[in-house]
C-alpha cells in the first residue's frame, strides 16, 4: 500500500462565542479559531485509494481526538459547560511537494497555495444540532478569555502527551459531551471514573492512611485521590465533597449503578443530607477533574475557590 503526502485542514465548529485564538498549537496540530470554527492543519501521509483512509490516519496518526479533547478542558471553565466543539469534523487534504516544515498556521497556508486539494472526508453523527445552539450566543468575560489564553500558551508548550493522560482527558471531554446531550449521570459517571483513576494510581495501603480517613471506605478513597491528584492542604469539606462523589456513585442510580433511584427534589423519601442539590455535585465534579487533569497536563498556579457554594478555577 503506498501512501501519499499531505496537509490536512481540519474545520471544527464552536458554539457562537468570542473565543479568538491565533496559531495555537496542540500535539500535530496548529490551529486558529475564530467566528466560531477551528481550523487546524497538520502532516499527515495516507492511502488515496482507500476512501476511509483519510478520516482513520486524521483520527489515529494525527491523534484528532487529542485537539478536541484539551481544547474542551481548557475553554470550559464554566460550571455548565457552556463551550462546546464538534465532534464532526470536516477535513480536507492536499497534495504535492510538502515541505514538513510549517510550524504556524500563516506558513501551512502559504505552502498550500502551491498544493492540490486531493480529497475530503467527514463525520457525521447528528449531535451538532443537539448541542450546538446557533441561536444563542456565548461572551466570556475578559477575565474568563485571559484564563483560558493563558492555559493554552501553558499546555501549547507539551510536545508530548502519555496514553494515560490523553485517556483521562477523553473521559473528561466525554463527560462535557454527555452533558450537552443531557445525559447527566452519564456525564457524571465520565468524570468519576477520573477520580477513581487517580484514586487508585496514589497506590496507597490502610497502614499508609492517616487514621481520621479510616471512619468509612468513601473517606479512604477521598484521601487517596488527594494525594494521588497532589493535592495541597485539601479542607475538610473538600474531602467530605470528595466522600459525596464516592457515595454518590456507590449508593444510588448513577448510570449503570442500579442500586436505587436518585430522589427528583428533597420531599423523596430517599435522600442523603447533601442529596437535595445532588446535581450541583455534577458541577464540583467537573470542575475538581478538570483543575486536576489541567495540573497533570504541567500547568501550575491552579486552584479551586468557592464562589457561593460552587468551586471554580482559578490561575495565578
Amino acid at each position: 500500500m503506498s501512501k501519499t503526502r499531505s496537509i490536512i485542514r481540519l474545520k471544527l465548529k464552536t458554539s457562537v462565542c468570542n473565543i479568538i485564538i491565533k496559531n495555537g498549537h496542540i500535539g500535530k496540530w496548529f490551529f486558529d479559531w475564530e467566528n466560531n470554527l477551528v481550523t487546524a492543519y497538520t502532516y499527515l501521509s495516507y492511502d488515496t485509494k482507500n476512501p476511509g483512509d483519510l478520516f482513520e490516519q486524521t483520527r489515529i496518526s494525527a491523534d484528532l481526538a487529542l485537539l478536541v479533547d484539551v481544547l474542551t478542558i481548557v475553554t470550559n471553565q464554566d460550571i455548565n459547560t457552556s463551550v462546546v466543539i464538534s465532534t464532526e469534523p470536516i477535513i480536507d487534504s492536499f497534495v504535492g511537494e510538502v515541505t514538513y516544515k510549517s510550524k504556524s498556521v500563516d506558513i501551512f497556508l502559504v505552502e498550500i497555495r502551491g498544493l492540490k486539494h486531493q480529497s475530503n472526508a467527514s463525520c457525521l453523527n447528528g449531535n451538532d444540532p443537539i448541542r450546538i445552539n446557533d441561536n444563542s450566543s456565548l461572551q466570556l468575560s475578559n477575565e474568563a478569555l485571559e484564563e483560558i489564553y493563558s492555559i493554552l500558551s501553558r499546555v501549547s508548550a507539551i510536545n508530548k502527551y502519555s496514553n494515560t493522560i490523553k485517556k483521562l482527558i477523553n473521559y473528561w471531554r466525554k463527560g462535557v459531551d454527555l452533558d450537552h446531550l443531557q445525559f447527566v449521570d452519564e456525564s457524571f459517571l465520565s468524570f468519576y471514573k477520573i477520580i477513581e483513576y487517580i484514586s487508585k494510581r496514589a497506590n496507597l495501603h490502610d497502614k499508609d492512611i492517616p487514621t481520621r480517613f479510616h471512619k468509612t471506605s468513601s473517606i479512604k478513597m477521598a484521601y487517596k485521590f488527594a494525594v494521588g491528584a497532589k493535592l495541597k492542604r485539601p479542607t475538610k469539606a473538600q474531602y467530605e465533597m470528595l466522600s459525596d462523589f464516592i457515595d454518590i456513585r456507590n449508593n444510588w442510580d448513577i448510570a449503570h449503578s442500579k442500586i436505587r433511584p436518585l430522589p427528583n427534589n428533597n420531599t423523596s423519601n430517599l435522600f442523603y443530607s447533601y442529596m437535595d442539590d445532588a446535581w450541583e455535585y455534577h458541577s464540583h465534579i467537573c470542575q475538581i477533574t478538570r483543575m486536576t487533569l489541567i495540573r497533570e497536563l504541567g500547568v501550575k498556579g491552579l486552584s479551586l475557590v468557592n464562589d457561593g457554594g460552587l468551586y471554580s478555577l482559578t490561575l495565578s
